[in-house]
């Protein structure tokens, strides 16, 4: 569960999961005035590090994640503690809602239809990020220092100068991602060992677009990932990024939890 600004809730997220060979692209906002400097970072390396540290700082952030192939949305909280992530996830399709809750090394799942509001928690065994695929595929979402820590990998990069979007100084950068980067970007070692195996495998000579709207402040506004899934079709998958600092996840509440 999260507490944001005294508001209890699962916040959630998300999975482009077990299926996630297809990624995101293109820049959104809207857009004002050309800056005048250029931008902060000439190479993905300094990104890189510039974004994790800024993260890391933080130590918390909820995500937003929208698909446009796919009524999927996923909506994650992640907390940076000193005893690793804890992390709340929901995703959305039309008829289901499934929340995922990590803390301290315990995983909690609930599901429901979407008119059936569910109450209660079921605690599955420690571990199961490496053993259980359903919550694997949960956690793939959460860890975005890890994810931008790869970019550091990224085999091209192109930055713009600052501008004006949404109120705010952004600059966008461009990023193309391949098999060196993309596995740890997706978090598959987070998976069961076979899972992942074939998911490398099929990344092999693969590639994704990577834009990500960056503030003055180092973190990241909106990130799209674009992925072309065949000659005819694009996958593109958005995140919004918020409530930097602001976000606690805790576990719900022990009345509520079911033991496995």
């Amino acid at each position: 569960m999260v507490r944001r600004n005294r508001v209890r809730g699962l916040v959630g997220s998300a999975v482009l999961a077990l299926s996630l060979t297809g990624l995101a692209g293109c820049g959104s906002g809207s857009a004002g005035a050309e800056g005048t400097g250029p931008a902060r970072y000439t190479s993905a390396e300094a990104l890189s590090a510039a974004v994790v540290a800024a993260i890391r700082a933080e130590g918390s952030y909820l995500t937003h994640m929208t698909q446009s192939t796919d009524p999927l949305v996923v909506d994650t909280a992640m907390t940076l503690t000193a005893g690793g992530p804890a992390y709340a996830v929901t995703v959305s399709t039309r008829d289901q809602v499934d929340s995922l809750v990590s803390v301290d090394g315990s995983y909690y799942l609930r599901s429901a239809t979407v008119d059936t509001e569910a109450t209660r928690w079921t605690q599955v065994p420690s571990g199961s990020v490496t053993s259980n695929p359903r919550v694997a595929s949960f956690a793939l979402e959460a860890d975005w220092a890890t994810r931008f820590d790869a970019l550091r990998l990224a085999k091209s990069f192109d930055a713009s100068a600052p501008k004006e979007v949404d109120g705010e100084s952004i600059t966008i950068y461009t990023l193309v991602v391949d098999s060196a980067a993309l596995p740890k970007m997706l978090r598959l070692d987070l998976l069961p060992e076979d899972k992942r195996a074939a998911l490398v495998q099929s990344l092999q000579g693969q590639s994704a677009v990577l834009v990500v709207n960056l503030g003055d402040d180092d973190l990241p506004r909106k990130v799209v990932w674009s992925y072309r899934a065949s000659d005819s079709l694009t996958v593109d998958t958005h995140y919004g990024f918020s409530e930097w600092g602001k976000t606690h996840v805790v576990a719900p509440p022990a009345e509520l939890i079911d033991k496995s």
